[in-house]
């Protein structure tokens, strides 16, 4: 109804629930622990009025609401078994810091590419083949771990990346590496081992500040 709540502790929740929205009342306490049960991941708030709940069923589907203006700068989802990203992450323009680490993803949707304030992106442990070409888009983006995946090939836009530092490939299946990759003047670790390189890359000679292979 038209019901405005103050307090959501005692509600009982419905086991097939996905999103609870709950803008425009006036929660002002509420503990993450108290919903771990349900799954939720997610609380976010601006001003102490709570704005949404985000809630992750067996499903493995991650969704976000338009919360752009008052989402915090850093996402913490990692071992959430989740397995797909809703292109509604192109939202999180703020963000500047996610872990989506031991999880279930086979890719990332090309809206990844929208979070242009992303310093860190964390990724290790999933199921990812390749990434999108928007990954250029990143270019705040300093560290990105990506190993223990199954990457085959890097999007030559990584060439954009020129602010990273820290690009772990460790445990993935990759066979070469784009000559875009020379690009990365700023790059200090390189982790390339465990993959399906048969020559040594020549271009990785040009990263000239790479201090770890």
């Amino acid at each position: 109804g038209d019901e405005i709540i103050d307090n959501i502790r005692f509600l009982r929740f419905h086991d097939d629930l996905v999103v609870l929205r709950v803008k425009w009342n006036k929660i002002r306490i509420l503990k993450e622990n108290e919903f771990e049960r349900h799954g939720i991941i997610r609380i976010s708030h601006e001003n102490g009025i709570y704005e949404g709940v985000y809630m992750i069923r067996n499903t493995g589907f991650l969704f976000f609401k338009k919360i752009a203006s008052n989402f915090e700068d850093s996402l913490d989802l990692s071992s959430k078994n989740i397995q797909v990203i809703d292109k509604s992450i192109k939202y999180l323009t703020n963000l500047q810091r996610l872990y989506l680490n031991s999880n279930y993803l086979k890719a990332l949707p090309k809206e990844i590419g929208n979070l242009t304030n992303l310093q860190v992106l964390n990724l290790y442990n999933n199921q990812i083949t390749e990434l999108p070409e928007t990954i250029g888009n990143l270019t705040f983006l300093q560290e990105s771990y990506l190993s223990y995946n199954n990457i085959k090939k890097l999007a030559r836009t990584i060439g954009n990346l020129l602010n990273l530092k820290t690009l772990n490939l460790y445990s993935n299946q990759l066979t070469e590496l784009p000559q875009e990759i020379e690009k990365l003047s700023n790059l200090e670790y390189l982790g390339l081992s465990q993959n399906k390189l048969t020559i040594f890359p020549e271009v990785i000679g040009k990263l000239s500040n790479l201090q770890y292979l």
